[in-house]
């Protein structure tokens, strides 16, 4: 991925960011609002709520192809979405995954999100501190210079736990189908020239993220050391 991409997508995270944040009530504990709101809470304090999640994964297992090619082992995320409760205890809804994998591969996924609130805090504000989120769906742009297959849909489903929208242990499962590519083996003398044939990977990553107004944090701290080191790139 160019730097003119990279600092696209900063543009339009920050833009986000900065528009939700504007649109959205302050929220209180002792009055609470019934509209939509940027962190999270169940009902009966609110009716929807938005999903914003930046964080970084790392890669568990190693794919044939992946290890032939060199695969970066981590990737940086963006999850942005809408959720509405449908009860005190559950919520729905759908967003959009963001995965960069070294600066060369990204990948736009759109998911499917179930979350279960679990219990209650004994101090009466009606907030849980803990919640399950499970998502599914389909990977549904690739950009990749390398061996990915750009044109194929993959399967992508992750499950999270998460604290108080603002820190969320994840583990997630993609799929990745690969292009025919020639490469040379080297643990033999002379080197032996083969083709490694199209096939589907699946990979499993583990990470954490930073929700709601942690993830606000972390991008724009992220695009401003980003927008720093491509301008120091450009100007040597």
């Amino acid at each position: 991925m160019n730097p003119k991409t990279f600092l696209r997508l900063v543009a339009v995270m920050a833009f986000f960011v900065i528009s939700v944040w504007q649109f959205c009530p302050a929220q209180s504990t002792d009055q609470a609002p019934k509209g939509l709101l940027f962190r999270g809470r169940p009902l009966p304090i609110c009716k929807s709520f938005f999903i914003y999640e930046v964080g970084v994964m790392g890669r568990l297992n190693s794919p044939p192809s992946f290890e032939v090619y060199q695969r970066d082992k981590a990737a940086a995320t963006l999850d942005a979405g809408l959720m509405w409760n449908r009860s005190a205890t559950h919520a729905i809804g759908g967003l959009a995954h963001l995965s960069i994998d070294g600066g060369s591969t990204a990948r736009i996924s759109a998911l499917f999100r179930y979350r279960r609130w679990l219990g209650r805090r004994p101090s009466g504000s009606g907030s849980s501190p803990l919640r399950v989120d499970i998502d599914a769906g389909l990977v549904v742009m690739t950009l990749d210079e390398g061996i990915l297959n750009q044109k194929s849909l993959n399967f992508s489903s992750g499950i999270g736990l998460n604290f108080e929208d603002l820190l969320v242990l994840t583990m997630r499962y993609e799929t990745y189908r690969t292009k025919p590519y020639v490469y040379y083996d080297f643990s033999s003398s002379p080197s032996v020239e083969k083709t490694m044939p199209s096939q589907t990977n699946g990979t499993f990553f583990v990470g954490v993220k930073g929700g709601s107004y942690v993830g606000a944090a972390a991008s724009i701290v992220f695009g401003g050391v980003l927008a720093v080191l491509l301008a120091a790139f450009h100007s040597s």
